[in-house]
C-alpha cells in the first residue's frame, strides 16, 4: 500500500505493483520511461495517469552519478511544492503562474530490487524537435515562425522562476521541452542541481554537448581552443548559454554550432571573438532585435554573457510578449498516441541497492 506523504517527501508507492503500466514511451542502457496508470487510491490519484521514469541503479557506477539522480528527485518535487504542497492533478490544467504549469513534477518514488524510480505527472504533449522535423516537411513552418517568439519567453520565464529556487537546470535543448496545450514544459531533471547554498557554483561537467557552455566544455579538459576561466566552476549563466543555442535552434531547425563534437569549429572561433561571427542559417533574416539577442545570450565570457531574467524578458525581441500572454492557437496533438496503447511491462531485475535506501 502506498504511503501519504508528509509535506516534505513524495508519495512512497509500495512498487510496481501500484500502477498498470500502459507503453513504454523511452527504453536506453540506464533508464526506461512508460506511461502507466495509477492503481492505489492515495491522495486522490487512483486511475489518474502518470509518467514512471525507472532508473537502473546498477548503472551508477560513480557517486556524482547516483547524487544526479536525488538531485533529480529534488528538483522535480520542488516543483510541486513552490506553490502548494497538495496540488497534485492527473491532467495538467494551465491556470495559474507557478512551476507547476511549466515543469513535469514529481508524485512520488518506489525501489525495485535492481531499480529507483520516479512517478511524474503525466504530460500529454510532444517534444518540441519533433516539430521541427514536421516543420521541414512543410506542415508547421508557418505556425512555428508564429510562435518561437512565445515558447522562449515562456522557458526563459520558468527558468527564472527555478533560479530563484536556487537551481540551476544545466540541460535545457529542444528535447526536454514538450508542448502541452501550445505552451513549452520543462522535462527531465536529471542534470538540475540546487546551488544556492553552495554561492551559485558547481564544478560538474555535464549536460548535452551541443548546448553546453564554453565554460562547463572547458571544465572538461577536452575542447583545449576554448578560452575561458576554467578554475572558478560555473553557475546560472549556463541556462543563458543554453537558451541562446535553442533560441537559434527554434528558428533553423538546428542550433548555431552543430550537434556533433567535431562540428564546433564555429563555436571555437567564438570563443577568440565574439558571437558576431554565429553562422544564421540560409533563407533566416534575424531582425537587429533578434540578433543581438542571441549574440548577448551567446557571448563566451560567462562575465560577459547576459544573464538577468528581467533583462532577457523584457527585450525588444520579444516585442508585446509578457507572462500573462495566452499559448497560440494550438491544433495539432503529435503526442495523444502515447496514452491509449495497452502494453504491460515485463522486465524488472534483481539486486541490491544502497545508495537509495532512503529513497
Amino acid at each position: 500500500m502506498a504511503v501519504a506523504s508528509e509535506a516534505s517527501s513524495p508519495i512512497c508507492f509500495e512498487g510496481p505493483e501500484s500502477f498498470d503500466f500502459i507503453r513504454s514511451i523511452h527504453s536506453g542502457r540506464k533508464s526506461k520511461v512508460w506511461v502507466a496508470k495509477i492503481e492505489e487510491d492515495v491522495e486522490g490519484l487512483a486511475g489518474a495517469l502518470c509518467v514512471v521514469k525507472m532508473i537502473e541503479a546498477t548503472e551508477l557506477q560513480s557517486r556524482e552519478q547516483v547524487q544526479h539522480v536525488w538531485g533529480e528527485r529534488r528538483a522535480a518535487y520542488m516543483v510541486g511544492q513552490v506553490m502548494d504542497t497538495r496540488a497534485r492533478a492527473s491532467n495538467l490544467k494551465l491556470q495559474t503562474p507557478d512551476l507547476r504549469e511549466r515543469c513535469c513534477a514529481l508524485l512520488g518514488t518506489y525501489k525495485t530490487n535492481s531499480q529507483v524510480c520516479l512517478v511524474l505527472t503525466a504530460m500529454k504533449g510532444d517534444p518540441i524537435h519533433h516539430h521541427f522535423q514536421h516543420a521541414e516537411r512543410g506542415h508547421f513552418a508557418d505556425y512555428r515562425a508564429k510562435c518561437y517568439e512565445y515558447y522562449i519567453h515562456y522557458v526563459a520565464s520558468t527558468l527564472r522562476l527555478l533560479h530563484r529556487e536556487g537551481y540551476v537546470y544545466r540541460d535545457l535543448k529542444a528535447s526536454n521541452v514538450l508542448l502541452v496545450e501550445g505552451r513549452p514544459v520543462l522535462i527531465d531533471f536529471g542534470m538540475c542541481k540546487k546551488i544556492a547554498e553552495a554561492g551559485g557554483r558547481t564544478y560538474s561537467v555535464c549536460g548535452t554537448y551541443h548546448a553546453m557552455a564554453p565554460e562547463v566544455r572547458a571544465l572538461s579538459g577536452l575542447d583545449h581552443d576554448i578560452r575561458v576561466a576554467t578554475t572558478d566552476g560555473y553557475g546560472y549563466a549556463v541556462d543563458f548559454w543554453a537558451l541562446g543555442i535553442l533560441l537559434v535552434e527554434l528558428l533553423t531547425g538546428k542550433p548555431p554550432f552543430g550537434y556533433r563534437n567535431g562540428d564546433i569549429g564555429d563555436l571555437f572561433d567564438l570563443s577568440r571573438g565574439s558571437p558576431s561571427t554565429i553562422h544564421w542559417a540560409s533563407g533566416v533574416q534575424p531582425s537587429q532585435e533578434l540578433r543581438q539577442l542571441v549574440e548577448s545570450l551567446l557571448q563566451p565570457e560567462p562575465s560577459e554573457r547576459l544573464a538577468d531574467w528581467e533583462v532577457v524578458l523584457g527585450h525588444p525581441y520579444f516585442n508585446d510578449i509578457n507572462d500573462n500572454t495566452p499559448p497560440p492557437e494550438w491544433d495539432h496533438d503529435l503526442g495523444a498516441d502515447l496514452w491509449d496503447t495497452d502494453v504491460s511491462d515485463e522486465s524488472f531485475m534483481s539486486s541490491s541497492v544502497d545508495a537509495f535506501c532512503d529513497f
